[in-house]
């Protein structure tokens, strides 16, 4: 026992050493105040998206009444519900730092200052400290202290990961519209509803030719892999089959064809560049990310949205009366083909890899907030060393 005093005592006057003991002892946890996630049906189904998006998520119910499948709805629901709780934890964050307090793994802490920070830190320190930090843009990154680059330097990737998730939560939306198309679609070939056959292709077609123009270009997301979805998205190339120039002889859809492409021109309403969206961010602020991105419309809904919008384009007068003859060609050349069948499974593929992809970002954005909170943390305890320093002298 005598032996581990005497240890004690001798780390204690080290640190004295090291630290002076009034800044080792400075401050107080007075008290800690966690971040809850409200549980999604009880807080959430109902009061913030319609009831029925839940019950068809969770029951399979309701899904006729909004359209939707079971897998749809719970995307949807999820998609919202983080957007929510990303809400809810900035005004949390930013309640947090009003009142003085420190927000760090999920948690608001409150500190009492101790004599010695009361006489050498400046009155609004709590809650403005970064005015007195390296952390200011007007300070070129390689200037800054070691803690404020490995602030700007989180928070840089952050952003890119933020900007790719968003891209890829739209562009999930707008393959998995795409392929009810294409199956209804196919539905129309095989019971040759020329009506809807016409209507169909005519969406696709345009729809191909929209995501193609928006070509992505390669570019690395995340800390791993690189993929192609910079840009816009890529997804015409699945479909792009069903639409060559000479479709099995029946030129009333190849003309079809040929009008979506040239209708289109160079421009893409998908065209949406990772870089340009991060640099909307502005200054690196975790407060600033999570409401820049609150503040974006769902990117369900917005794919949802443009998918619409594609789909108004009225069908021109030309090459809108197939013979039973083309009909009967048509439907033989796919069978024989089977172009309509790989293209559903080259879909279905592209759905499955964004989903892979999401997952990995969004593992990617967890890791980088906690780097980011760490590395603001030091860049606090490092500017209040050297205020109390300076004081000192």
């Amino acid at each position: 026992m005598k032996n581990k005093i005497i240890i004690f005592l001798l780390l204690t006057f080290l640190a004295g050493l090291i630290f002076p003991l009034d800044f080792v002892f400075a401050e107080k946890l007075t008290k800690t105040v966690k971040f809850e996630i409200p549980d999604i049906k009880e807080k959430f189904c109902g009061s913030g998206i319609d009831y029925r998006v839940c019950k068809c998520a969770f029951h399979n119910e309701m899904c006729k009444d909004i359209n939707r499948e079971k897998r749809i709805a719970a995307y949807i629901l999820n998609a919202r519900f983080k957007a929510h709780v990303v809400g809810l934890r900035a005004n949390f964050i930013l309640a947090c730092k009003n009142a003085g307090g420190r927000f760090s793994g999920d948690a608001c802490g409150y500190y009492a200052r101790e004599d010695k920070e009361k006489q050498c830190l400046p009155d609004d320190f709590e809650t403005n400290w970064k005015k007195y930090s390296d952390i200011d843009e007007r300070i070129p990154p390689n200037e800054r202290s070691f803690e404020a680059k490995n602030v700007h330097e989180a928070g840089a990737k952050l952003k890119e990961v933020l900007a790719g998730i968003e891209i890829l939560e739209r562009d999930y939306e707008i393959n998995n519209l795409m392929l009810n198309e294409l199956r209804d679609y196919r539905k129309a070939v095989a019971t040759n509803f020329k009506v809807n056959m016409l209507k169909s292709f005519w969406r696709l077609a345009w729809l191909t030719y929209d995501t193609s123009a928006g070509a992505a270009a390669p570019m690395r997301l995340g800390s791993q892999g690189t993929f192609l979805f910079q840009g816009g998205t890529d997804l015409g190339r699945s479909y792009a089959k069903l639409f060559i120039d000479d479709l099995a002889g029946v030129q009333h859809m190849a003309i079809l064809a040929k009008l979506a492409r040239e209708s289109l021109g160079d421009n893409s309403k998908y065209n949406f560049n990772t870089k340009t969206l991060a640099g909307k961010f502005g200054s690196v602020s975790m407060t600033a990310l999570i409401s820049f991105f609150e503040n974006l419309d769902n990117p369900a809904e917005v794919a949802k949205e443009m998918f619409q919008d594609i789909t108004k384009q009225a069908l021109p007068d030309i090459a809108v009366k197939l013979s039973d003859e083309d009909v009967k060609l048509l439907a033989g050349h796919y069978n024989k083909t089977k172009l309509l069948d790989d293209a559903l499974q080259e879909g279905s593929r592209v759905s499955a890899e964004i989903h892979f992809q999401l997952d990995r970002l969004k593992k990617d954005e967890g890791r980088l907030k906690s780097e980011f909170q760490e590395w603001e943390e030091k860049e606090r305890e490092r500017t209040q060393e050297a205020l109390l320093n300076t004081c000192e002298k």
